[in-house]
Formats: C-alpha cells, sequence, structure tokens
C-alpha cells in the first residue's frame, strides 16, 4: 500500500500539474483500514464503491437531523432524499456482510500472511451481560463501518497538516527526508528508530489534533475537581486543541 501510494504520487507529479495530495492519502488509508479490518485486498471498482458509500455515511450525520423534526412530515417532503439515505446502509450492510461472512467461514489456521482482523475478534467476541451471546450481523456491520469511517478521515486530515508543516518549514522537511533516506528499507524496526520523524509526527498531532474534543463523558456523582464542582449528570468534555496551544505557550514562556 505505500508502494502504492509512492507510485502513484509520481504518476501524478510525473504529468506536470499540481498534484492533490488528499485523494491520494485517502485512497491507501481506506485500503489499508479495508485490508486491517476485514482482511482483504479489494478491487479498484469495489474499493472505490465503499469509499463512496463511507463518504456519504459521515456526510448524512450531518444533514440527517431534518428527518428528526416532524418526521411524520419531513419524510414525505423529502421522500427521494429519505430513500437514498435508506438505499445506502443497505447496499453497505450488503457488502460488509459478505466480506464479514467470508472471514466467519475460514476456520484453517492462518499464517504470517494472512494475520487477524478487526472482524475476526469481532466474530469472537461475546456480551456476557446477555447470555454470552456473539454480536448480531447489524452489530458487526456497524463497529466495522465506525472503524472504516474513523480511522479514515482522522489520519488522511493529520497526514495533510503535517506535510503542510513541512512544506513551511523546508530545514526541517530536509532533516526528516535524510533521516528516512538512511534507512535502505523501512521496517517497523526502522521505523521504530527515526527520533526526528517521531517528533514531527507527534507535533503535527499537538498542533493540529484530528479531532479537537474528545467524546463527552457524563458524571455519574457529585464531585470536585481542582476547586470547581462538577454535579452528577454533567457533562464533560476537553478542548484537546487547546491543551497543545498551552503547552506552545508554556513553552515560549519557558524560552524567554
Amino acid at each position: 500500500m505505500r508502494d502504492t501510494l509512492v507510485r502513484d504520487l509520481r504518476v501524478r507529479a510525473g504529468a506536470g500539474d499540481p498534484v492533490e495530495v488528499r485523494t491520494l492519502f485517502w485512497n491507501a488509508m481506506f485500503n489499508l483500514l479495508v485490508y486491517m479490518s476485514l482482511g482483504v485486498r479489494l478491487a479498484p471498482e469495489v474499493l472505490d464503491e465503499m469509499q463512496d458509500m463511507q463518504l456519504w455515511v459521515v456526510r448524512a450525520i450531518i444533514g440527517f437531523p431534518i428527518f428528526s423534526f416532524f418526521p411524520a412530515l419531513t419524510k414525505r417532503l423529502f421522500r427521494k432524499r429519505w430513500e437514498a439515505h435508506l438505499a445506502v446502509p443497505r447496499r453497505q450492510d450488503e457488502i460488509l456482510l459478505l466480506l464479514i461472512e467470508a472471514r466467519r467461514s475460514v476456520s484453517v489456521p492462518r499464517g504470517a500472511d494472512d494475520p487477524p482482523c478487526y472482524a475476526d475478534s469481532l466474530l469472537a467476541l461475546r456480551v456476557a451481560d446477555e447470555g454470552d451471546r456473539p454480536l448480531t450481523d447489524s452489530e458487526l456491520v456497524s463497529l466495522c463501518s465506525e472503524f472504516l469511517s474513523g480511522g479514515t478521515n482522522s489520519t488522511v486530515t493529520s497526514l495533510e497538516w503535517i506535510m503542510v508543516e513541512l512544506v513551511n518549514h523546508p530545514d526541517m522537511q530536509a532533516k526528516v527526508y535524510e533521516e528516512v533516506r538512511s534507512k535502505p528499507e523501512l521496517s517497523r524496526g526502522d521505523l521504530q528508530g527515526m527520533p526526528y520523524l517521531k517528533a514531527v509526527v507527534l507535533e503535527g498531532l499537538r498542533l493540529h489534533p484530528p479531532a479537537h474534543f474528545l467524546l463527552p463523558h457524563g458524571v455519574q456523582s457529585d464531585m470536585e475537581n481542582g476547586g470547581y464542582r462538577v454535579p452528577k449528570g454533567a457533562e464533560v468534555n476537553f478542548l484537546i486543541t487547546e491543551f497543545g496551544r498551552w503547552v506552545s505557550l508554556l513553552q515560549y514562556l519557558l524560552c524567554i
């Protein structure tokens, strides 16, 4: 997948036109996550269809609230939009279930070329609070879909910002280039031995986290934290972007 990304970048660059890296990053990352979650490498046309569906699902989360107000009326007024909203998940379920069933039917031991994937762990999972039952098909599809949606966009966004910072700081870009070029083969061990590359990635995540907020947490009982009283039932969240900005300010103040 890394080789495919490099090949596509070179092909686009060789045409002499500006290269839009987001699409290429997205394709490579989605391809990788499909393999990690479902253990398969799909044909380009199937990957394109799955990507389109995942993008549609993400966008539908924003547009869906229109059906929350007077649903009996809005589903009639926007009938075509509602039918499209139902059609995409049905097609998504169809594709994902086929791939999950393929993993379920594999009973032979897997070797190094076919390691366990996310779907394998879900198929082995049991819900202890509900009679030790396995996950339903609907739950399996939902969790695999979340894996694909959540992992692709956040990772691509982080890569984009890191590339922007490297373009704006050519001296740092040169150091990363030299460190990477010093390794003939980029194995996992090589990556662990690249402190400057690791620092660049961590600094990119600190300055430009892909999500500005964490998931909200509900307070289970009255408590006090840092002199502030937090009542039971309140929702608590953290603006992680501001944490990174405060670290920058503290570092600056310590240096002057």
